[in-house]
Formats: C-alpha cells, sequence, structure tokens
C-alpha cells in the first residue's frame, strides 16, 4: 500500500514538472526569478529565467535538486512500473526537462527547462506517423520526435535512439532520462500524431 502510494506522489511530481512550472507550487517569482516546492520531498529549487541563442524563453536551474536517496526511490518507482528495465539512462533533476534534451542539450550537465521548443522546430520537420508504436523509414538515429496534440499542445519531446530496437530516448518530466518504446510513456504524453524532426 504505501509503495502504491508513493508511486502515485511521483506521477503527480511528473505530471507537475512536465511542461509548465505549475503555478500552485510557485512560491515566489519575479520577472527574472521562480521559486518552487517539490511536492514530494519539499526542497526548493530556483530558476533564473533566460533567453537562449534563437529566442527561445528557458528557465535556468540555479539550485535545489534530488539526492542520491530520492533519486532511486523514483528511478525503483519507473523502473517497476514501465517496460523500461535494463534501459535506465539517466538521474531524476529538476535541470533539465524533454524538450530541453530533446531540442537542446543532450549532455548531462543541462540546466535549462524548456517549456515552448517551438522556435527549434522552424524547418526541420521530416514526416508524421500518427500514434504507433513503429518508427518509420527514412528516420535516423537521433532524430527529434515531437509528441503532437494540437499546434498548442505539444506534451513531450524525445530522441530516436535505436531503429533496431524501436526506442527512444527522453526525459520525463523531472523524473529520469529513459530509453522507452515511442508510445510507452506516461498518459500526460499520449498524443495524437509523433513528428519527426531533423
Amino acid at each position: 500500500m504505501k509503495k502504491l502510494y508513493r508511486f502515485k506522489r511521483l506521477i503527480l511530481m511528473t505530471l507537475l514538472c512536465s511542461f509548465v512550472l505549475s503555478i500552485t507550487s510557485i512560491i515566489y517569482s519575479s520577472a527574472q526569478y521562480i521559486y518552487r516546492v517539490d511536492p514530494n520531498y519539499g526542497f526548493t529549487i530556483t530558476y533564473g529565467q533566460v533567453t537562449l541563442s534563437n529566442g527561445t524563453q528557458a528557465w535556468r536551474w540555479i539550485s535545489g535538486d534530488y539526492n542520491c536517496t530520492q533519486q532511486q526511490q523514483i528511478q525503483n518507482s519507473f523502473m517497476s512500473s514501465y517496460d523500461i528495465e535494463q534501459l535506465y539512462k539517466g538521474d531524476a533533476t529538476y535541470k533539465y526537462n524533454c524538450h530541453s534534451y530533446a531540442w537542446y542539450d543532450q549532455g548531462f550537465n543541462n540546466i535549462y527547462w524548456i517549456n515552448d521548443p517551438s522556435n527549434f522546430r522552424s524547418g526541420r520537420w521530416i514526416k508524421s506517423t500518427g500514434w504507433t508504436d513503429v518508427i518509420p523509414s527514412g528516420i535516423r538515429s537521433n532524430d527529434i520526435v515531437d509528441y503532437y496534440i494540437s499546434s498548442t499542445n505539444r506534451p513531450h519531446s524525445a530522441r530516436v535512439y535505436s531503429l533496431m530496437l524501436n526506442t527512444y530516448v527522453s526525459k520525463w518530466g523531472a523524473a529520469g532520462l529513459y530509453v522507452h518504446r515511442p508510445t510507452e510513456v506516461p498518459n500526460a504524453y499520449i498524443s495524437n500524431d509523433l513528428g519527426y524532426y531533423r
């Protein structure tokens, strides 16, 4: 029962952190900084607002993150709940999110949280497939994937990890970086279409 309760709390945390820094967890904000409290562990995260070179607005992580024990708890919960065993890639962190990883920086030292990666998409579209687990022909490893519901609702971004294994790699909100099948994602990421970009 405790394990199920903890898992539900971790799912909630992921959903809260997936796309936008939720107003319900902000304790203070200004034009340049935002402070929020982790809903599960109670520590404060601090971000500073920045503009990237292509005009994208982002939040630069300054302080506050999971400790090793908390990261292990999150990893255990997700690894036992999704078909990602043996394919875990990176620890849970508030430093960056899915859009930042897919479109901006694939390094583990990435410290930018991007809510709207639209400036990165321009002129790079290859094809779309609908909601399917099959990576289409003509796609290469490292191509970028846009989870599309509508023009104003694009909840997730990923990169093609392996054509042979039919897998993507993506960051799940403030949870970890995972290798997974295209549709093996939290419910908040389920979309109408998968768009491929290069």
